[in-house]
């Protein structure tokens, strides 16, 4: 080896076998000798500013060297550009040597031999010789031309960005002058600059609201632009912090995008000019640095670190923090006394000459509260001195959003129609609508086969106060009452503690709505009668109006839905919540609701949409979600037919498992809020007018929205029944009206217009709906039926109810729709079908004997039907939501924002591990809520977008890899298959239908509530008089 090697380098001159800078000899490898000729890397100027020689323009050098070489220089930007992707065109600067003898000496023909067009693209040059980058045109210098001149020329042409490099590279007592220079140009700027608004303003709620890096930005640029710019060139430009990678949750990274990006630069130079204003006048700007202490105090950190941060500028001081908190404790409910000034000031308008029509002044705002229970250790224990658990209460106002709106004449709670508290058939047929359109976005948003309909079809349910609704709520936290409100006492104190907020205009109180859970709600109206015999309307608490709320209602469904379906005995039984819960790993799911709410409810979700896709499956003939559905329309240019099927295809899914309560009880429980029907059987009010108990020669009306459905002929005038082929309604109204008995769709016409419709086998036997349209079955037109033709096979097989494993399937399937339905509701703020859901909810009050959420139930709808003040009707019906981030369906219930605003309270809270003061939990209780969001996403958000963005759409594609997971497991279990026979181990012999019990009770305790409503009232109008 050695012989061979010294061989090779015998046939080599030395400037080849030797590094031209170090000396080190070359050692060939594989792919021959690791070196590199410098003239394909570099040029001759760039050879004598790194290394100090001359004439080894054609030597090599080492790897050592070439990155020394590297390191030293950078890409020439001043290049041409490249006509050849493997070739660029170098030039040495006019100020080398070598470049001022070819131009005093050479001719065309030797220069061009200088001009090279080396192979190599890594090719460098000296950083400091960089030419000039800004607008002027580069003068081309001279040979013979000294450095002063060369300034002097560029100054006469205006060149003045070049003039002041070449000044700058010309010595070094040059660039020191400069240095001072700009020192002394940045203090005369920042001494003599105008104040900067947002830097300098007072520290308050509505500054940190409104504050906007990218404005303070804007106004530090008018008034210290040099300062500015030097900040921006020491931080990272716009494009490094694009491709800056950032880490989010779980210790994963991404990049940002333009805006992103841009907010954070401007976030980042915005902190560190304010502090530099602020090393420089503490107290004129002081108002980031407020910012910053303020939520240092609420983290509660040590002393030491508000020192240490103090003394960097980042911060104020202790003192100057917790005066700053107090100043901003005492002014939290500004803005609430502004909304009732506001409110009293209003006068009515003259609507004629000589007469004044005064119009209803109602307030713009409610109230909700709740309790909050906090944990209190004593730092001496000892005798009277120890551990206390405190109850208190957290309260908040909210504007509203929606003002206007049609109300109804106020009426006794006694005169009103039954069906204001019950369910009518209007009400059950547009809750099966929305229940149909929430199956529609399931199967649109999972089966690839029709997520092309997706951007053709409505996404939300829209309603006449959608606008609205979107909008952000504006919330004022109120702070916490040292009372608790699960007691009449206790509510007592918190009532008259807002009742210094509700507006008085001519001495008399504009009513406003106080919200909360089922406890609070009963509460407030024993409290309002216990004080009924009060002198004054403050002394009677008559300001305030209770109004029970959507969350903590959702949670009592859940906790149902828990006792029905959630049986630790079921892990064995396919399609179970508790098989679901432990195939799925949903370990945080628990069968009590309030310990782990939302996982309860992610649980549902999941398996309603599992279920759903199942049953559409089924239907269509699918063996996986990529099959393609049998009946779709292939042709994406008809368009119109494949929106068409899937609606047809979404009512039969709900139509599989809902299972609406039975008319005739829901009209025996009407009947029975009459005082003449207390004699009657519940037989004599079930059909016809007359209440008897004789069912001969009746008749039925083909109106599914018909309140009795059955008459006796007499009854309405006919002598013979009339021919079983034609309808017949009992009245216009039931004529005119679109619901009918008949099919699926319960449409007098199908999808198509036809009016042609198919019977079951067993006519009037039939267990669904007898007669249906061909369109609704997916049935053609010139399909030819087999005889007989049955509907379903619960028809074919002659039985029903005995197959528990399909009821199992069907109740839960129906029961999580109910809980999609209500949420949608309360998302999109529409009031009409809250209450809807109310009136639903009565008879599931009733079925599981839930008296408390039965009387706040029958109040709401008292109120919304017309027993309260027409001034408030407006707000109980649209005003019991808010929208905390201003987005599309973004609203929850008044309830569950106050457990948010708790929710802060008590992370203030659990630092100070249970040792405090009274003033300290005032000032925490004040601070929390809107004001800790606003100081949160000034500090920390910035308007970025958090990491978490990316994570939900991870946490999201883990969720449908689960729903096509559930699908492919439970497709060969035939859970929507009628099979007579099979049940669950845990739940035997399950039966589900919509069956009320006992509902001439439900119509009398209804007819009971509203007497003691209109009695209550009576009691205090009398007071009043007296």
């Amino acid at each position: 080896m050695a012989s061979n090697y010294s061989s090779q380098l015998a046939g080599l001159s030395v400037t080849e076998r030797q590094c031209a800078v170090c000396s080190v000899y070359f050692v060939k490898n594989r792919k021959g000798f690791r070196r590199k000729q410098l003239i394909r890397i570099t040029s001759p100027r760039t050879i004598s500013k790194v290394f100090h020689r001359e004439g080894i323009l054609y030597s090599y050098i080492c790897e050592e060297c070439r990155y020394k070489l590297v390191k030293h220089t950078v890409r020439n930007k001043s290049a041409p550009l490249k006509t050849n992707r493997t070739k660029r065109t170098y030039r040495s600067p006019a100020t080398s040597p070598a470049a001022k003898r070819v131009a005093a000496f050479s001719t065309p023909e030797t220069s061009r031999k200088l001009v090279r067009e080396p192979q190599d693209e890594d090719e460098h040059h000296v950083e400091e010789d960089e030419p000039e980058t800004s607008g002027d045109p580069i003068t081309p210098s001279l040979p013979g031309v000294s450095p002063q001149e060369k300034i002097k020329k560029y100054i006469d042409k205006k060149q003045y960005l070049t003039a002041f490099r070449a000044l700058h590279k010309s010595s070094e007592d040059a660039k020191s002058a400069m240095v001072e220079a700009t020192c002394e140009i940045l203090k005369s700027e920042l001494s003599k600059a105008k104040r900067i608004p947002s830097f300098s303003q007072e520290v308050s709620a509505e500054a940190i609201e409104s504050f906007s890096w990218a404005q303070a930005c804007k106004d530090a640029k008018e008034a210290v632009p040099a300062t500015v710019r030097c900040i921006e060139a020491m931080t990272l430009s716009l494009k490094a912090t694009i491709n800056h990678c950032y880490k989010g949750k779980g210790s994963k990274t991404r990049n940002l995008d333009h805006d992103e990006a841009a907010s954070l630069r401007c976030q980042r130079v915005g902190r560190l000019l304010s502090t530099i204003l602020y090393q420089r006048s503490r107290k004129k700007y002081s108002f980031v640095q407020g910012c910053v202490g303020i939520e240092l105090w609420r983290q509660r950190v040590s002393h030491k670190v508000f020192l240490t941060l103090n003394h960097m500028g980042i911060t104020q001081g202790v003192q100057a923090s917790r005066n700053k908190v107090d100043v901003i404790s005492k002014s939290h409910d500004k803005q609430l006394w502004e909304w009732k000034h506001t409110t009293e000031e209003r006068r009515s308008e003259p609507r004629r000459k000589l007469s004044f029509k005064v119009r209803p002044i109602r307030s713009v705002y409610s109230f909700c509260c709740d309790n909050i229970q906090v944990s209190k250790h004593g730092k001496h224990q000892r005798s009277g001195h120890a551990n206390t658990f405190m109850l208190q209460t957290m309260s908040f106002a909210v504007k509203d959003r929606v003002t206007t709106g049609d109300t109804k004449n106020q009426v006794p709670a006694s005169k009103l129609d039954p069906y204001t508290f019950l369910p009518s058939p209007e009400v059950l047929e547009r809750q099966r609508e929305r229940a149909t359109f929430i199956v529609r976005k399931i199967l649109l948003e999972y089966i690839p086969q029709l997520q092309h309909l997706k951007d053709k079809v409505p996404q939300r349910i829209l309603h006449k106060h959608t606008k609205d609704m979107q909008a952000k709520s504006e919330c004022v936290t109120l702070g916490v009452v040292d009372a608790d409100p699960g007691t009449t006492q206790g509510m007592i104190r918190v009532m008259e503690n807002l009742q210094q907020y509700v507006p008085v205009v001519e001495g008399k109180p504009v009513p406003c709505l106080l919200n909360g859970d089922g406890l609070t709600i009963e509460r407030i109206l024993n409290a309002q009668r216990a004080r009924s015999n009060g002198e004054e309307w403050d002394d009677r608490l008559e300001g305030l109006h209770a109004c029970p709320q959507e969350f903590h209602k959702e949670m009592l469904h859940l906790q149902d839905s828990n006792k029905k379906f959630f049986n630790g005995a079921s892990l064995v039984d396919r399609g179970t919540i508790a098989q679901l819960k432990n195939n799925f790993n949903h370990r945080s799911f628990q069968s009590d609701v309030m310990k782990s709410f939302q996982h309860v409810w992610e649980l549902y979700q999941f398996s309603t949409e599992g279920h759903v896709l199942l049953c559409a499956m089924k239907l269509c003939g699918m063996k996986k979600l990529d099959d393609i559905p049998e009946g779709l329309p292939t042709d994406d240019r008809k368009l119109n037919e494949q929106i068409s099927w899937i609606d047809q295809l979404s009512q039969q899914v709900v139509d599989f498992c809902w299972t609406s309560p039975d008319q005739a009880d829901v009209h025996v429980a009407a009947e029975a809020f009459s005082e003449a029907a207390n004699d009657l059987s519940e037989t004599a009010l079930q059909y016809c007018v007359c209440h008897s108990e004789s069912n001969d020669n009746m008749v039925m009306c083909c109106s599914r929205t018909c309140k009795h459905s059955w008459f006796h002929l007499d009854c309405v005038g006919l002598t013979q029944a009339p021919d079983p082929d034609t309808d017949w309604f009992c009245s216009p109204e039931c004529e005119q009206s679109d619901y009918y008995i008949y099919c699926i769709c319960h449409r007098k016409h199908g999808p198509c217009g036809e009016n042609e419709m198919i019977q079951c086998h067993l006519a009037d036997k039939c267990k669904r709906y007898e007669w249906y349209h061909r369109s609704c079955l997916g049935i053609k037109q010139d399909e030819t039926l087999q005889e007989p033709w049955y509907c379903g096979d619960t028809c074919a097989l002659g039985a029903e109810n005995d197959d528990p494993v399909l009821n199992h399937t069907k109740a839960l399937m129906y029961d999580g729709l109910c809980h999609l339905v209500r949420r949608e509701a309360v998302r999109e703020g529409n009031g009409p079908a809250m209450i809807d859901d109310w009136k639903a909810d009565m008879l599931h009050f009733h079925e599981k004997n839930h008296p408390k959420y039965f009387i706040n139930g029958h109040y709401l709808l008292a109120c919304v039907g017309g027993f309260a003040d027409p001034q408030l009707q407006i707000s109980y019906m649209w005003n019991r939501v808010a929208n905390a981030t201003g987005e599309p369906g973004g609203n929850i219930g008044l309830d569950q924002t106050n457990e948010h605003v708790n929710m802060d309270y008590k992370e203030m809270l659990l630092t100070s591990r249970g040792r405090f003061t009274e003033e300290q939990v005032k000032r925490c209780a004040e601070m929390s809520g809107p004001f800790g969001s606003s100081l949160d996403a000034m500090l920390t958000n910035a308007n970025v977008v958090d990491m978490g963005a990316k994570y939900q759409k991870q946490r999201r594609n883990v969720y449908e890899d689960d729903i096509v997971r559930f699908v492919e497991e439970y497709e060969q279990d035939a859970l929507f298959d009628y099979l007579p026979g099979r049940e669950h181990s845990a739940f035997q012999g399950f039966v589900h239908d919509g069956k009320v019990h006992d509902p001439k009770k439900l119509g009398k305790k209804l007819k009971q509530l509203s007497n003691n409503l209109d009695m209550w009232k009576n009691m205090s109008c009398n007071d009043n008089s007296n």
